[in-house]
C-alpha cells in the first residue's frame, strides 16, 4: 500500500506528505535536520507539523500497517521462544501472548472483600480493658460540644508540652 492510498487528498500538503514518507521510512535513518533540508523547510516547521493531529494520524496509520506486516515474524519468534527459550524467556513470551489476547491484564488484580461478622462483643472488650461505657459516652459528648481550637488541644496536649 502506498502513501497516496493512506493519505487523504485534502489533508497534508505535498511537503507534509514528503515529510511523512521520509519520517516513517523504515530503512531511512535520516535526522530531522536532514529531512528538513530535503523537504525544504526548517526543523522548527517539522516539529510544528509533528504536533498537528492530521500529521500524527497519518504517521500512526503507516506505523500500524508496518507493525501488522511484521506480525507473522513476531508470532514465529514468540513460538520459538516458547519452544526453545530459557525459563525466563518462555515466561515472558507466555505473558505477552496472554496480554496481547486480552487474557492477562498487567498490574490488575481483582480483590473481593467479604464482610466478617463480629466475633467479640464490644461491651465484653470494654469491660476487659476497664472502660466504662457511660464515662466514654460522656467524654465523647463533652469533646463534641467544644471543638479544639489550638494544635495542642487537637493533639490532647497541655500548653507548653
Amino acid at each position: 500500500m502506498t502513501l497516496q492510498n493512506l493519505v487523504n487528498s485534502n489533508s497534508p500538503t505535498t511537503q507534509q506528505k514528503q515529510f511523512i514518507e521520509l519520517y516513517t521510512d523504515p530503512d531511512g535513518r535520516a535526522s530531522l535536520q536532514q529531512i528538513a533540508a530535503e523537504v525544504g523547510v526548517s526543523r522548527r516547521t517539522l516539529h510544528r507539523w509533528l504536533r498537528e493531529p492530521e500529521i500524527q494520524k497519518e504517521i500512526i496509520k503507516i506505523e500500524r500497517i508496518r507493525a501488522m506486516s511484521l506480525l507473522p515474524k513476531a508470532v514465529t519468534a514468540v513460538e520459538d521462544l516458547l519452544t526453545n527459550g530459557g525459563d525466563s524467556a518462555r515466561a515472558k513470551a507466555a505473558a505477552l501472548v496472554y496480554q496481547s489476547t486480552g487474557l492477562l491484564v498487567k498490574d490488575s488484580i481483582d480483590v473481593t472483600l467479604k464482610k466478617q461478622e463480629s466475633v467479640i462483643d464490644l461491651d465484653v472488650v470494654m469491660k476487659k480493658y476497664g472502660i466504662d461505657n457511660g464515662k466514654l459516652e460522656e467524654k465523647i459528648e463533652a469533646n463534641q460540644l467544644e471543638p479544639p481550637q489550638t494544635f495542642e488541644e487537637k493533639r490532647g496536649l497541655k500548653k507548653g508540652e
